[in-house]
């Protein structure tokens, strides 16, 4: 019969008033990962929702930005978010990486053209770059991801 060790546990309560706990192999490694959160708290990130999905955070993001842009604009992001979320909104937000994107780009790219795919890309990382200025992520996977290149074509005149 084996015996597990058991983890140090410590508790934070959030302002919102949820609780966040943070594990250690001792009670000094589990307290500096909450003092971690707390300075985090303090400088104004976001440690409330560690699980939240790529998908949650995404209809999040078009609930913020609608105020602040034109309204077909933020028609043309509703529709590119609306085709990278079967690929990728399942996924953890924090544990969302290039490949996952690259992925998605690849199935993509078998439905729509390479514009559109470069297009769905760039407003990804509109709102990957929001998400790492609100400390919900410390890098954007996007910045890491290469969409599919476009051919340039001549313009056609008369």
């Amino acid at each position: 019969m084996t015996t597990r060790k058991r983890l140090a546990e410590v508790t934070l309560t959030l302002p919102s008033g949820d609780r966040r706990h943070f594990y250690g192999k001792t009670k000094r490694e589990a307290r500096a990962k909450r003092d971690a959160a707390t300075v985090k708290i303090a400088a104004g990130y976001d440690v409330g929702s560690p699980r939240q999905t790529v998908a949650s955070y995404l209809d999040s993001w078009l609930g913020t930005v609608k105020r602040t842009v034109k309204p077909s604009t933020y028609d043309n992001y509703c529709a590119n978010v609306a085709r990278a979320t079967p690929y990728i909104g399942r996924h953890r937000l924090d544990a969302l990486t290039a490949d996952h994107l690259d992925n998605c780009y690849t199935a993509l790219l078998e439905k729509l053209s390479a514009n559109s795919v470069n297009q769905c890309h760039r407003v990804l990382h509109v709102a990957f770059r929001r998400a790492v200025d609100k400390g919900l992520l410390p890098k954007a996977p996007t910045s890491t991801t290469t969409p599919p290149s476009t051919e340039r074509r001549e313009m056609a005149t008369l």
